[in-house]
């Protein structure tokens, strides 16, 4: 609430809290990452040594028919589960953070901070990044090994390219992205759920501020207060692509939820 200097100080107060949080799913992620990386490549080693692969494997055009990537890449379901149970700890001081920062907002609540819709919101954020985390990251690893075993690759060629895989996605710029996603989105659909339940209709848009902010969150920041659920999509001509009613919504495209620093406040 308030002007435009108090919004950016509020804007600030919610960064520096979602950036400890989202340092922390960082760190959550990358081990996964790595436990997943060791158990694919045990995998490939056991494939590797089953009697004719190795030999086959220095043959052009014989591996891909007795390599058998099922035997390979990665379970989603269970990769999925084990993200899950990874960054769970993350999630739930991510809730509690979040409440207690939007309280200042409220004043006394009229829900607690297990309220069905709330609880609601935190499964759907945990299933949308438990199953499309590890697809992405399996489908990753098919597209190359398939490169590799259609160009004659040898054992230890396509070794490397599962390692490479599982690297990048634990690389730097790769985590800071799947962190602060992940986290930012969460945190403001559990700001969302709140303003709901207490029962308020007018919210505004804050963006960053600086050169870095998208061109379309400029306009939504800019677009004044909008009643809750105001999908701001129709702002910029997308309207019928998905939906954006705060920063972060699980229902809008990635390119306008992919590492986006904004925030809704009361208007």
């Amino acid at each position: 609430k308030g002007t435009a200097a108090q919004r950016r100080r509020r804007w600030l107060q919610f960064v520096r809290m979602q950036g400890r949080l989202e340092a922390d799913m960082g760190r959550r992620y990358r081990a996964w990452v790595r436990a997943e990386r060791a158990e694919t490549l045990d995998r490939f080693d056991a494939e590797a040594a089953r009697p004719g692969t190795r030999a086959a494997a220095l043959r052009p055009g014989i591996l891909l028919k007795e390599l058998r990537l099922s035997a390979v890449l990665p379970d989603p379901e269970k990769s999925g589960k084990k993200l899950k149970e990874k960054t769970r700890p993350n999630r739930a001081a991510s809730l509690d953070a979040t409440y207690k920062f939007t309280l200042d907002e409220l004043g006394i609540p009229t829900f607690a901070i297990d309220d069905a819709a709330i609880m609601r919101h935190f499964d759907l954020r945990e299933k949308i990044f438990a199953g499309k985390v590890p697809v992405t990251l399996r489908d990753n690893l098919f597209a190359s090994l398939q490169a590799g075993i259609q160009n004659g690759e040898t054992v230890q060629q396509l070794r490397s390219r599962i390692a490479e895989a599982y690297d990048i996605a634990a690389g730097s710029s790769k985590t800071l992205m799947v962190a602060r996603t992940e986290t930012a989105s969460f945190m403001n659909g559990i700001r969302d759920e709140m303003f709901g339940l207490q029962g308020l209709d007018s919210l505004q848009w804050v963006s960053a501020g600086d050169e870095h902010v998208r061109t379309n969150h400029v306009t939504y920041g800019a677009s004044g207060a909008k009643p809750k659920g105001f999908d701001y999509l129709t702002l910029v001509g997308l309207g019928g692509s998905g939906a954006l009613r705060y920063p972060g919504d699980s229902d809008a495209p990635a390119g306008e939820v992919v590492n986006c620093r904004c925030l809704s406040v009361p208007a």
